[in-house]
């Protein structure tokens, strides 16, 4: 059975990111997709948090997991909820449903921002490369 990994922020394909190399080796790209939630600016990438309002979605992309062990775990690591990192990490993988943007849904992997957001601004949009863009910040070469 298929294991799927949807991803909001840097990690989409559109970015430039450190871990694009893993996403090439480790992952195919499905699509644009969508997950309920709301989508916050942590400073130099965005967190995601779980939410029952059926109204706020986070915009993203998922891919499929040709190695799942392998992808997780690295990307467990990028993202600090790995076991090497104390708690409370800063993101918990989640098991969620997943919108394709030409209708069929899946459950993906998702990492959940699990810390406080005081402080933090809220992205309405939920998308953060639209975000980004609506504030002058080129995708192409984000400081990660």
């Amino acid at each position: 059975m298929s294991e799927y990994l949807f991803v909001y922020g840097t990690l989409r394909a559109d970015c430039e990111s450190p871990m694009s190399h893993i996403l090439n080796r480790y992952c195919a790209l499905m699509g644009t997709a969508s997950m309920q939630g709301e989508l916050y600016d942590l400073g130099s990438y965005p967190g995601m948090i779980t939410t029952t309002d059926k109204a706020r979605r986070v915009v993203g992309q998922c891919f499929e997991l040709l190695d799942p062990p392998q992808a997780l775990s690295e990307f467990d690591d990028y993202e600090e909820c790995s076991p090497s990192f104390p708690e409370p990490r800063l993101y918990e993988r989640q098991l969620k449903t997943c919108q394709m943007e030409n209708g069929p849904t899946l459950q993906a992997w998702v990492y959940i921002y699990n810390r406080s957001l005081a402080g933090k601004r809220f992205i309405e949009s939920g998308d953060y490369l639209q975000y980004l863009k609506e504030n002058g910040v080129r995708v192409d070469n984000l400081p990660l």
